[in-house]
């Protein structure tokens, strides 16, 4: 296990009597005597440890670490060691317990004293105990003349745990700032805390740039849509179509709801032409299913581009899926734009029959200007005078229905004086 051996690179240089003299002249650290026979059993218990013979190298350690001449880093060493053993053995509180014996020993060289408070940070947050692993990284980083961007992260990853998000992001922030000062790659997983603190938080701002650099970094579809989404929360309509069209360039879109999402924001920013083909293409992909709702908004698309042609089509198919007054009277409006009377008029009447609508006032006024058109004007007329029963068409429908009126008398008048010749 690549953790393990790390460990056990750590314990290797701290054995050494000869190696800890000079490592801790070189620091200007006091120089910590470690006895010979006690080097030797410390060396045994690392070989035995090493071999996964943890209860035989316990035993040599709490010898050790019970030894009354043994002196303050004699102890601490075991203690170390001890606590890798039970960590090994998934005995965290105990291999939590024995590091901090390490603390309490005296004459312990500052590199050990650090060494093993961040171990004891990294054992809380494996337990999940947040606020003492945040207490201790405190400490840590008091001591700490230049803390590696990891230790930022751990910080910024307890106070999260524990929804401080003002104290998680600072560490956080400095992390990444740290890496691209020193053309490092920022890792993904420290962009993705980030993320979720400025979500949690409610800074939708922040957020964005996060997930800008996530989406430049590590291009995925989910940072892509998550990024068009933080522009709707920002009320930013042309940057939400631009992040969507940028997904869908690079072939992210998977569900349906992409296409529909991505077709709506077309319409949005009035591009009605490509929001169609959109759309059609995640139904031809059988993405998005072919029903009513999908295909009015099909429709509409069409309609707003003036492609009635396609339009009407796509009408007719929903009035077949849906078989409702609704689909019929757009597709009866569709028509008439066209100037298909004969059609527009029998897609109006199934309206009115078939009921259900929100506006059958507009039924029958389509229904009255087809039939006009026809030259149905009784027909038309009953029509007008129907529509005319709702106030909100009643202007139009009687203005209509006198219309017709004196075009009727218009034609009786001639018609009379035609046999009077």
């Amino acid at each position: 296990m690549r953790k393990t051996i790390l460990m056990l690179g750590v314990l290797l240089g701290l054995f050494s009597p000869a190696l800890l003299a000079e490592e801790s002249a070189a620091r200007g650290e006091r120089t910590v005597a470690m006895r010979e026979a006690t080097f030797k059993q410390l060396s045994k218990a690392r070989e035995l440890a090493e071999r996964d013979e943890h209860a035989e190298a316990i035993a040599i350690l709490t010898r050790i670490a019970d030894d009354r001449h043994a002196n303050g880093y004699e102890k601490a060493q075991a203690y170390y060691l001890l606590a890798f053993c039970h960590y090994e053995r998934g005995d965290n509180a105990k291999a939590i317990a024995a590091y901090e014996q390490v603390l309490q020993q005296q004459g312990v060289p500052d590199s050990l004293r650090a060494g093993t408070q961040y171990a004891i940070a990294q054992m809380y947050m494996a337990t999940e105990q947040w606020a003492k692993a945040a207490a201790v990284l405190e400490q840590w980083f008091q001591n700490t003349e230049a803390p590696s961007a990891n230790a930022y992260v751990l910080l910024g990853q307890a106070y999260f745990q524990l929804k401080q998000y003002d104290k998680a992001k600072r560490p956080i922030e400095r992390a990444i700032v740290n890496a691209k000062n020193s053309g490092e790659r920022v890792k993904e997983n420290w962009l993705l805390l980030l993320r979720s603190i400025y979500y949690e938080s409610g800074d939708y701002r922040n957020m964005m740039v996060v997930l800008k650099d996530l989406a430049a970094l590590y291009p995925k579809r989910e940072y892509w849509l998550q990024l068009a989404a933080v522009y709707g929360e920002l009320d930013d309509p042309k940057r939400q179509l631009a992040a969507m069209l940028a997904a869908y360039d690079q072939g992210y879109f998977e569900r349906g709801q992409d296409y529909v999402g991505l077709a709506q924001l077309l319409l949005g920013n009035d591009v009605p032409y490509r929001a169609a083909k959109v759309l059609q293409e995640g139904i031809d992909k059988k993405l998005v299913e072919a029903d009513a709702q999908h295909l009015n908004l099909l429709a509409d698309a069409y309609v707003r581009a003036k492609d009635y042609e396609a339009a009407i089509e796509v009408l007719r198919r929903a009035a077949h899926v849906a078989g409702d007054g609704e689909s019929e009277l757009r597709l009866a409006q569709a028509l008439m734009e066209q100037g298909q009377w004969r059609e527009a008029a029998e897609a109006a009447r199934r309206a009115i029959d078939k009921g259900g609508l929100r506006r059958p006032d507009i039924a029958n006024v389509v229904l009255g200007l087809a039939l006009y058109e026809l030259n149905q004007l009784p027909a038309a007329q009953a029509a007008f005078a129907k529509a005319a029963e709702d106030e909100r068409s009643r202007t139009v429908a009687e203005q209509w229905a006198q219309f017709i009126a004196r075009e009727q008398e218009r034609m009786r008048a001639i018609a009379a004086f035609g046999s009077s010749v």
